[in-house]
């Protein structure tokens, strides 16, 4: 592997590598692949009413194929797509070949299982194979990981994150500037990358990372910005119309708390807390700890994002799985985080089986359901603040690869 050891100031200096190849980390990266055509298999064998909601076989993927003709017609110009540029040409692409839903859906799980591949690869170089391959391999892979594609936005961030805890800046900078172009979270990580770099290596190395990142941004959304800027804008326009989701703490302890409101007025508070939140978690973690370590922050704002935002898809708690294996919490948070969301993803389902038609019948109450949120959120908040004592080294140790050390199941440990 190659490590970046670093002097006193945190700068880079030099890089090593391993000798051999690393068996664990592909063992590692065969599993979560594996995890993620589990996960395939469920859903193409029972997207179909009524298991695509009693038996938690729902999937974006399937649903949308003929719902937004993929592979017919241009995407944002022939045919309406609320999905930012990465995700909807690849989508599109994928489309063009398919006859049929079970084909796009099949189709697509490869790519997503390459890219939960390539993602849990790239950590299990870092941190070794345990950490990635509990999280990455895992039953919130198996359940979710069809759902959309959002692992398409995981690989490139973990590429990006990993990218720029090996000193190369540019190549941090495109990864996540194309992970923003198909999701926007991966934006948070940029907060603590480029300031990162800059400290670390100096400015035109943090300059290297914010124009890869704009660069690559640009190169995907100017042309659908040019094809059709009402197209291009349909992401977020929908994303500013959207209510409270089932699964966001707006819907379920606010607004029984007897406030509802508008669109535009949650969109306010949405928008307030989360600023107030992101700053304020940036500048604790810039007076608390090591340039060398703010990436791992990744997780704090990304938690944050998601619990203060309307809107927790059940594919969402994806985003967090690399973050987590980077800034690791324990293992006792990790599997009640797992078994929660799990929890999470069956209930939403079968909860929301009571709204379809006239009601699906096995549909269950909402207690159940609001349960297993209340618990996944809190065991994400576990999450950040175990992440949090680290700080004062009652946590996870640093190495000077610039993280947390490798786990007993890494030989990467820095001698």
């Amino acid at each position: 592997m190659s490590a970046v050891e670093h002097d006193a100031d945190g700068r880079a200096i030099s890089a090593s590598s391993s000798d051999g190849f690393d068996v664990p980390a592909l063992l590692a990266a065969l599993a979560s692949a594996a995890a993620v055509f589990v996960s395939v298999w469920w859903k193409s064998t029972h997207m179909l009413l009524p298991e695509a909601y009693t038996m938690a076989g729902y999937s974006d993927v399937a649903a949308l194929f003929g719902a937004r003709s993929f592979g017919q017609g241009i995407p944002w110009v022939d045919q309406p797509l609320e999905y930012p540029p990465g995700i909807g040409l690849v989508a599109w692409g994928i489309g063009v070949p398919s006859q049929s839903a079970t084909q796009f859906l099949v189709a697509t799980g490869v790519l997503l299982a390459a890219c939960a591949a390539v993602a849990t690869w790239l950590l299990a170089r870092e941190v070794g194979w345990r950490r990635p391959t509990a999280l990455m391999a895992g039953p919130i892979v198996m359940m979710a990981a069809a759902v959309n594609w959002d692992l398409l936005t995981v690989a490139l961030a973990t590429g990006g994150l990993v990218a720029h805890r090996r000193g190369r800046d540019l190549a941090a900078g495109i990864l996540l500037g194309l992970g923003v172009a198909t999701k926007l979270w991966p934006a948070l990580l940029l907060l603590l990358v480029v300031p990162a770099a800059w400290r670390l290596r100096g400015l035109p190395n943090a300059t290297r990372t914010a124009l890869g990142a704009a660069g690559a941004w640009l190169l995907l959304n100017v042309p659908v910005m040019l094809a059709s800027w009402e197209g291009w804008r349909l992401f977020l326009d929908l994303n500013q119309e959207r209510v409270a989701d089932w699964d966001s703490l707006w819907y379920l302890v606010v607004t029984p708390l007897g406030w509802d409101p508008s669109v535009p007025v949650l969109n306010a508070w949405v928008a307030v807390l989360t600023l107030v939140t992101v700053v304020v978690l940036l500048v604790m973690t810039v007076r608390s700890f090591p340039a060398v370590r703010w990436h791992e922050a990744g997780l704090a704002l990304v938690a944050a994002f998601l619990l203060v935002g309307k809107v927790w898809s059940p594919q969402f708690t994806l985003w967090l799985l690399p973050l987590l294996a980077l800034a690791w919490p324990g293992w006792r948070i990790v599997a009640a985080l797992t078994v929660f969301d799990v929890g999470v993803h069956v209930t939403r389902f079968r909860h929301l089986a009571g709204y379809v038609g006239d009601g699906l019948e096995g549909a269950w109450p909402v207690w159940p359901f609001t349960t297993a949120v209340l618990l996944r959120d809190a065991m994400v908040l576990l999450a950040v603040w175990a992440w949090w004592r680290s700080r004062s080294g009652t946590g996870a140790a640093t190495t000077s690869s610039g993280g947390s050390a490798p786990d007993p199941g890494s030989h990467h440990a820095v001698q």
